[in-house]
């Protein structure tokens, strides 16, 4: 009898110095939101069935300020780059555009790399032909600590705001 107490606290023991090894996170949500992984690899499939070769993406990125660009892609190779900023001038420039949109692919592939990086990923996808329409993103949100104390992040959200139009 002795001996099965004396086990039961071992294994007690065990569990307590392995909680308090694990800290927080064995009783905390860490507060990341993640995009659904099944939907981007379903709407990725579906763009991909299409297998559109000339269109054109348009996207505007806005956080502090506004950002944006329209990408003209003919046989899936970038032809034209037109940049515009927050006060509505453009730019023309051939072809110097931000890697991560030049192609529906890039953005997909943007994506799947924000989802692990970032601590709150919202995606809305387009219903006809599947690609990410609209990408918000929170690098590090604002959360509260296991002890109820509030985190130190600044507030650092951006949106990209995509539309893909076919080039028939």
């Amino acid at each position: 009898m002795c001996r099965d107490i004396n086990e039961h606290m071992r294994h007690i023991i065990y569990v307590v110095i392995i909680l308090a090894c694990t800290g927080c996170d064995v009783f905390c949500d860490d507060g990341r939101e993640r995009a659904g992984l099944n939907q981007l690899v379903e709407r990725s499939e579906q763009w991909s069935a299409l297998d559109y070769k000339n269109y054109t993406i348009s996207y505007l990125s806005c956080g502090q300020i506004c950002t944006g660009q329209v990408i003209t892609l003919s046989n899936n190779i970038v032809t034209e780059v037109r940049s515009t900023g927050s006060s509505g001038s453009e730019t023309f420039f051939l072809p110097n555009s931000d890697a991560r949109f030049n192609s529906v692919d890039a953005i997909f592939d943007f994506v799947r790399e924000l989802n692990v990086s970032v601590d709150v990923l919202k995606v809305q996808y387009d219903s006809p032909f599947g690609y990410p329409s609209v990408i918000s993103v929170d690098p590090e949100a604002m959360r509260t600590n296991c002890d109820g104390s509030g985190s130190d992040t600044v507030d650092d959200e951006y949106t990209y705001t995509i539309q893909v139009e076919i080039d028939q």
